[in-house]
C-alpha cells in the first residue's frame, strides 16, 4: 500500500525522499511512463496497434501519392507558368503538333516568354564508353531546359550553338556509367554519330516519360518548318508576365484559325488546346485522383471514429481501476497524464511503423509505374525503332 502510495499520490515530489521506490532509483514520473508502456490489454492492444498500423500507412501512402501529384508543384523554376500545347485532329483525337505550326506559333504568339519543343522518344545503339547499350533518347530544342528552368546536376544544359551534344538522366549516368564524375567532355556515340556529353540532369527531373536515358539539341530544318502535316513535336511554353491561360488560349485560337486557312489541306479542322503542364502521364486520370482523395479522407474519418470507440470502451472496463488509484490518492491531473501517456505511445508506435511501410511502398508504387510507363511506349510504332 505504501509502494502503491508513494507511486500514484498527487504529492509524490514531497514524498519522493521517503518512498522507498524513489530509493532504489525509480522515480515516481519514470514509474508512471513504465507503467503506460506495460499497461496494454491483451485483448485489445494487440488489436488495437495492428489497426491502426494498417490505416495510418494505407492513408499515408495514398496522401502522399495525391500530395506528389495535385500539391506539390513540378520540380521546375515557376512552374504554374507552364503550359503545354497540343492540337485535336477534325476527328477530335488529341495529337502532337507539326513542325511547320510550331515555328508559325513561336513567331506570332505574344503570349509566351519562350516556346520549346521536344520530339518523339526513339531507340538508339550507344556505343564509345563500355558495352554497347541501346538507350532512349529525346530530341529536343537547344532552349527547353532554359523555358523549364531547370539546371544540371553536373554539367551544363544546352547552349544555342550545341548540335553535337547529349545530356545524361540521373538514373542512366549511375547505372551505366557508375555516377564518373569524369564523363563530362567524353564522346560518345548514338547510331554511329559521336556526341560529347555535357550534363547530367538532376534526380528528380522527368519529361513526358520517366525512363529517358538522354536527351540530345535539335534543330529544325526548313524542310522540317515547311511541313503542317507530320504531327511529332511536344510544345512546351512559358507565359509571359501579366498573361493568364484564358489570354494564351484565346489568342492560341486565333493563330490556328489563321493556319486554318492558310494550309487548308493540312490545318483544316485542326483546334489548339492549352493546359498547364501536369505530372507526366496524369493528364485525364486527375479527376480519379481526386476522387480517391475524397474516399480516402472518408475512410480515415471512419478510421479515427472506431480507434475512438475502442479508447472508450476500453476507458470504461478500467473504471474500478480508476477508483481505485483515485483512492489511493491520485488526483485528476495524474489519472488524466496515466490516460494520455498510454494513449500517446500506442499512437505513436503505430504511427511510426505506419510510415516506414508507407514510404517503402511509395517507393515499390514508383518502380512499378516506371515500368509499366516503358511497357507502354515499348507498344507505340514510332518508339520502335532498333538498329
Amino acid at each position: 500500500m505504501r509502494f502503491a502510495r508513494c507511486a500514484w499520490s498527487g504529492e509524490s515530489r514531497s514524498h519522493e525522499g521517503s518512498c522507498p521506490l524513489f530509493r532504489l532509483g525509480i522515480s515516481c514520473r519514470g514509474l508512471l511512463a513504465r507503467f503506460a508502456f506495460r499497461r496494454s490489454n491483451a485483448a485489445q492492444e494487440p488489436r488495437l496497434r495492428r489497426r491502426r498500423h494498417l490505416d495510418s500507412r494505407c492513408r499515408y501512402a495514398t496522401f502522399s501519392f495525391i500530395d506528389a501529384v495535385l500539391f506539390k508543384g513540378l520540380p521546375y523554376r515557376d512552374s504554374s507558368h507552364l503550359i503545354e500545347l497540343s492540337q485535336k485532329s477534325p476527328q477530335g483525337e488529341d495529337d502532337s503538333i507539326s513542325p511547320g505550326d510550331f515555328v508559325e506559333w513561336r513567331g506570332s504568339a505574344q503570349s509566351f516568354q519562350e516556346i520549346s519543343f521536344a520530339g518523339e522518344a526513339t531507340y538508339y545503339t550507344l556505343t564509345g564508353i563500355g558495352d554497347p547499350d541501346e538507350v532512349c533518347g529525346v530530341p529536343v530544342s537547344h532552349d527547353l531546359f532554359r523555358v523549364l528552368g531547370v539546371h544540371a546536376a553536373l554539367g551544363r544544359t544546352f547552349a544555342s550553338d550545341d548540335r553535337q551534344s547529349v545530356i545524361l538522366s540521373d538514373h542512366y549516368w549511375r547505372s551505366h556509367f557508375s555516377a564518373n564524375p569524369h564523363i563530362l567532355g567524353q564522346i560518345v556515340a548514338l547510331d554511329g554519330k559521336p556526341f560529347t556529353v555535357v550534363g547530367v540532369m538532376p534526380t528528380t527531373f522527368y519529361l513526358s516519360i520517366p525512363i529517358v536515358d538522354l536527351w540530345f539539341p535539335f534543330a529544325l530544318t526548313p524542310q522540317d518548318s515547311a511541313s503542317h502535316d507530320k504531327h511529332s513535336l511536344t510544345v512546351i511554353a512559358r507565359l509571359k508576365p501579366g498573361f493568364t491561360v484564358q489570354q494564351a488560349r484565346a489568342e492560341m485560337r486565333g493563330i490556328q484559325s489563321r493556319l486554318a486557312n492558310l494550309y487548308q489541306k493540312d490545318d483544316e479542322g485542326w483546334t489548339v488546346y492549352l493546359e498547364r503542364l501536369h505530372d507526366p502521364g496524369l493528364g485525364e486520370f486527375r479527376n480519379i485522383v481526386v476522387t480517391i482523395l475524397g474516399a480516402v479522407l472518408f475512410t480515415l474519418l471512419i478510421a479515427c471514429i472506431n480507434v475512438a470507440n475502442m479508447f472508450l470502451a476500453r476507458g470504461t472496463m478500467r473504471q474500478r481501476e480508476l477508483a481505485v488509484r483515485a483512492a489511493l490518492g491520485a488526483g485528476g491531473s495524474r489519472l488524466i497524464r496515466q490516460l494520455l501517456t498510454e494513449t500517446v505511445l500506442v499512437s505513436a508506435f503505430g504511427g511510426f511503423l505506419g510510415l516506414a511501410l508507407a514510404m517503402a511502398a511509395m517507393r515499390f508504387l514508383v518502380r512499378v509505374l516506371m515500368i509499366l510507363d516503358f511497357l507502354q511506349n515499348l507498344r507505340r510504332p514510332e518508339a520502335r525503332r532498333f538498329t
